[in-house]
Order: C-alpha cells, then structure tokens, then sequence
C-alpha cells in the first residue's frame, strides 16, 4: 500500500497502521510502515518525497480484495505520466465520504506560494507537484489516490495535501521511481494485470 508519508511521525518505520472496512466495522491491523521517504532524502532529487510504503497483512490484503469485490471500480489500469496531465480531467476516491470527488483538472505547471518566515513572508517556487484546483479532500483522505476518470482508470498521484482552495498530488511515477531506489525492487499496481 503506498499512501502519504505526513501521516506518520519521522522514524516510525515498523508502526501498525489500522482501518476498518466501513464506519460499523471493527478496526484491523492492515499493515505495517515499512519505509516512509520523507524520513531521508532520495538520491536522485536530493529531497524528500511526501509518501510510504506500507506492507499488508492477511487481514489488510483481505480488505483489498473485498474491495475489489465491491462494486466500487476502483481497480486503476496503470501509472500515467503526471506531466502530461495539464488541462486533463481527474477525480478522487474520498474514503471519508466512501465516493468519487467531482471531476476537476489537473495543474502541472510550476507555481509560487508564499511561506511566512522569521524573516516575514517568502516566495517559493513549487515543482513536480500536481495542483488539482477546487477539490478539497478532509483530513481523513490524505493519501488518496488520484485517477483520470475515463473507463480504463489510470493512476496520476497521491493527496499530500491542501493550498487555498486546491489539492497537491504527489505524483505516482516520481514516487514509484524513489520506492525502487530505496528498495532495490520494482514495483507495480496490485493486482497485476495479466
């Protein structure tokens, strides 16, 4: 399961991570952190990513496949290139709200925020993000995937989090890129397409 790295304290590799299925359903041990990238800096970028890994147990790959079983089409067909996404349609799947965001459209240029420091208010110039104006996941959606909407679903990136009025999104094939450096394996979406 890979999912938003903020969501752990720094140096909680080995961690628990919990979930129900739905609101009525007891609470599991669906994994454990097994590598959180914003703890160390990868080597190709010199920076840390906003993502982790984490490994699922039998009860958390249960959970997956019960949710495959669903109804709910969330099965993604691949990674898409978030660059190319600019002016692209795109959705999310909100677990907090247990349905699809309103469709929205991607933003992959470099843009500039403004950060209040010591020495008062900075400009920064933000990169290799995706900004997806208007949606606004809560709290409890940090991590959650970011897809195309046509049939054939693709995967753009991950909500790290919010700006003003729109969404940052850690892109999966930067992310994925930075797993395999730390790990030395590849890795691909779950289940395999075959």
């Amino acid at each position: 399961l890979v999912t938003a790295g903020h969501v752990f304290p720094e140096g909680a590799e080995d961690t628990e991570v919990r979930a129900a299925s739905d609101p009525s359903s007891d609470v599991a041990v669906i994994g454990t952190l097994t590598r959180n990238l914003l703890d160390v800096p990868c080597a190709h970028t010199g920076y840390p990513f906003d993502v982790a890994l984490v490994a699922l147990t039998d009860d958390g790959q249960q959970m997956a496949w019960d949710t495959l079983d669903s109804g709910l089409e969330l099965r993604l067909t691949e990674i898409v290139d978030a660059d190319f996404m600019h002016g692209e349609p795109v959705q999310a799947y909100l677990p907090t709200r247990a349905d699809y965001s309103d469709t929205f459209y991607a933003n992959s240029e470099p843009f500039e925020v403004a950060v209040e420091t010591e020495d008062g208010l900075r400009a920064y110039v933000l990169r290799d993000i995706v900004r997806v104006p208007g949606l606004q996941p809560d709290l409890g959606d940090s991590g959650t995937v970011v897809m195309t909407v046509e049939e054939d679903r693709r995967a753009v990136g991950f909500c790290v989090g919010r700006i003003g009025d729109f969404a940052l999104v850690e892109p999966l094939t930067r992310a994925t890129l930075a797993f395999e450096e730390h790990l030395g394996e590849s890795l691909a979406l779950w289940p395999s397409q075959g």
